[in-house]
């Protein structure tokens, strides 16, 4: 019960925001994409719970070696992970330039519980320095979700 209020409310919360989000928990595993993410990436929390990696085989496989050292190194050094590679939307048929900052989040007792991902389509941005810029942006909108879920896994657990 707990868990599907607590996906309810943070899917509301990240429906509020103007770029690609996901929340990824990992003990139960399960995912919240906003809207934007599913518009960007054609993949829905119901894709992901059918199979954890649905999105792997859609990234150039130039770029995978990348996403598999992000990926490590958010799982053991806990720290937030920035990575631009060439994805191929499901159902789409070119690749575009994505923008993924991902920073870890904990329970209330301060154990790893699991992901937020921001995502952001970079395919036109020309500029290094505006590339810069938006991820600064980024990192603070992913700072600031990762709170929100702090503060909702929180009350959920106060609750129960």
């Amino acid at each position: 019960m707990a868990l599907s209020v607590n996906r309810q409310i943070v899917r509301k919360i990240l429906d509020t925001l103007p770029t690609g989000v996901a929340v990824w928990h990992v003990q139960p595993f399960f995912c919240v994409l906003n809207q934007s993410a599913v518009q960007l990436t054609g993949f829905s929390d119901r894709d992901f719970q059918q199979n954890k990696s649905p999105q792997l085989n859609r990234v150039d496989p130039q770029d995978q070696a990348l996403i598999s050292a992000a990926w490590k190194k958010l799982r053991t050094e806990k720290t937030k992970v920035t990575c631009d590679y060439r994805f191929l939307p499901n159902g789409g048929t070119e690749q575009i330039w994505i923008r993924d900052v991902s920073v870890p989040f904990h329970d209330s007792n301060g154990k790893y519980s699991g992901i937020i991902s921001v995502y952001t389509d970079v395919s036109g941005m020309e500029s290094t320095q505006i590339r810069n810029d938006l991820g600064e942006v980024i990192e603070r909108l992913a700072h600031d979700v990762r709170n929100c879920v702090h503060v909702i896994g929180g009350g959920a657990a106060a609750a129960a």
